[in-house]
């Protein structure tokens, strides 16, 4: 069957027990059972972040943030 061949990735999951998209899929008949789910803020240089000027503990958070996102998406 085809819909053995499907994959559904989900970006910016920052909650992925939460997606809204979800049952809207289900819905629609397209399969749920194999799924991908990442958040992507990670993937955003630090140096075009907008805070960049702030104070070092708001970037030291950002940083702390970032990396965990990362470890989490890899």
């Amino acid at each position: 069957m085809i819909e053995n061949n499907f994959i559904v990735c989900f970006t910016s999951a920052i909650n992925p027990s939460n997606i809204d998209s979800m049952e809207v899929l289900k819905e629609q008949g397209i399969p749920v059972n194999r799924t991908i789910f990442f958040e992507n803020d990670c993937l955003i240089p630090f140096n075009s972040m907008p805070f960049i000027n702030q104070q070092e503990d708001q970037q030291q958070f950002y940083m702390s943030i970032s990396e965990m996102l990362w470890e989490r998406n890899k």
